[in-house]
């Protein structure tokens, strides 16, 4: 079991994989070798997890996401959540996920992830320097969130 995971927007684009492919390879990387069961419903759970995170935006317009839909169709949210769901599939204790590219949605953003991570896993997010951080603050009010100014400064700055 790995302890943490990695999700990563841009990398998994790049694949040109499926939401369930993306998913699978996840599972199978993290399955014990000499197990023979199938992946499937380990699959299917992780993106029906992605697609009812997506109902905690409130949204009325939400579709389930489709395992067999192309990542690269899939809305900016709708990526996230499913390289998060992914990460998760490798059950660790911290998710790390860069969200420079979705900060352009907080408000929809912070209670989907909210939904889908569960309390006992740490998320460790980085968002762009000027990003609004007051919904994620509301969504994961009774878990505590904690904010670091990772600034690097020249070390002649220093002196």
């Amino acid at each position: 079991m790995r302890r943490v995971a990695l999700a990563d927007t841009v990398t998994d684009a790049a694949a040109g994989a499926t939401a369930g492919e993306l998913v699978a390879a996840r599972v199978d990387a993290t399955r014990a070798w000499y197990r023979l069961d199938s992946g499937r419903p380990a699959v299917r759970t992780a993106v029906r997890r992605a697609g009812e995170a997506r109902t905690a935006v409130g949204d009325p317009l939400v579709r389930p996401i489709d395992p067999d839909t192309p990542f690269d169709a899939l809305d900016t949210l709708d990526r996230v959540l499913v390289c998060v769901a992914a990460a998760l599939a490798e059950k660790p204790r911290a998710v790390v996920v860069d969200l420079d590219g979705a900060s352009r949605i907080p408000d929809r953003l912070w209670p989907a992830l909210a939904r889908l991570v569960p309390s006992d896993v740490l998320l460790i997010a980085t968002t762009a320097p000027d990003a609004d951080l007051e919904h994620a603050a509301t969504a994961f009010e009774g878990r505590g969130i904690r904010s670091l100014d990772l600034v690097a400064r020249p070390q002649e700055a220093l002196r």
